[in-house]
């Protein structure tokens, strides 16, 4: 079951991202433009450089099968992600490692590794992945699908009305993938939704729990996913005491150590 929930982490941060190209907005009624709407929103991001959190707890549930495990975080701004998960407090049985150009996944007990680019997720699921969108999706901030918000016109998103606040909403090219944010009134992220509607997958990641107004960095995450309406997964992150902006002393896993292998052969025994 520990390997079932490495695999399923695995797949949720390796298939939820797709390229964009502008579409023809459609603006519901608002007293500012789209663009000056995303801008505020950005206001009540959380503003790091690092992010410890020495522990998380988390809740897989994973078809229907419930288990259990801790782990770590560690976040360095625009260079990489750790993710230690631990069956037992202390023992680190996987670790995940992203960087702007490649990610690895290690399974530690057997000494094995794999290693790719995030090209290799655009050959092999045809959907592209950045490596700041998963800082983004962790973090809380707003992101168009495939995009760095900085460096782009918000002219590829369309708001929607809703009873509790706005939705903004891009669409792939070809209209087959869609996300969707959700806005609470007071400007702050409460949900990311990305569905493939062909294939009937989605992904989504909700923020839980309290927050700071100094550092509004979520407190809990939960990220759903379906696949093919054959499988599911639900991952509930309880962040424990993130500690910003003091230095890392993290580094890389020692490659010498371990076997590199193909993705499949890193579930076997």
């Amino acid at each position: 079951m520990k390997k079932t929930i490495f695999f399923t982490l695995l797949v949720l941060f390796t298939s939820c991202k797709v390229k964009q190209t502008a579409i023809a907005p459609t603006i519901s009624t608002q007293p500012t433009s789209i663009n000056s709407f995303c801008q505020e929103i950005q206001k009540n991001e959380p503003s790091f450089n690092t992010v410890d959190i020495k522990k998380i707890t988390i809740r897989a549930n994973i078809n229907k099968q419930e288990n259990y495990l801790s782990g770590s975080i560690k976040i360095q701004a625009d260079s990489f992600i750790f993710i230690s998960l631990q069956p037992l407090p202390g023992f680190e049985m996987f670790r995940i490692e992203f960087y702007p150009e490649k990610f690895r996944f290690f399974d530690k007990m057997n000494r094995k590794y794999f290693e790719a680019t995030y090209e290799y997720i655009e050959r092999t699921t045809q959907i592209p992945l950045q490596y700041n969108n998963l800082e983004d999706l962790f973090s809380r901030k707003l992101f168009v699908l495939g995009r760095n918000l900085e460096s782009i016109s918000f002219n590829s998103i369309f708001s929607l009305n809703t009873q509790n606040g706005l939705v903004l909403a891009s669409q792939s090219a070809d209209g087959r993938i869609q996300q969707d944010i959700k806005v609470s009134p007071e400007l702050l992220i409460e949900n990311i939704k990305m569905s493939q509607y062909l294939k009937g997958n989605s992904l989504s990641a909700n923020y839980l729990g309290n927050f700071s107004n100094k550092n509004p960095f979520p407190e809990k995450i939960t990220i759903s996913m379906t696949i093919f309406n054959s499988f599911s997964a639900e991952i509930e992150m309880d962040f424990q005491k993130p500690i910003f902006d003091k230095s890392l002393n993290e580094k890389p896993t020692i490659l010498d150590r371990y076997t590199r292998v193909p993705l499949n052969d890193l579930f076997k025994k």
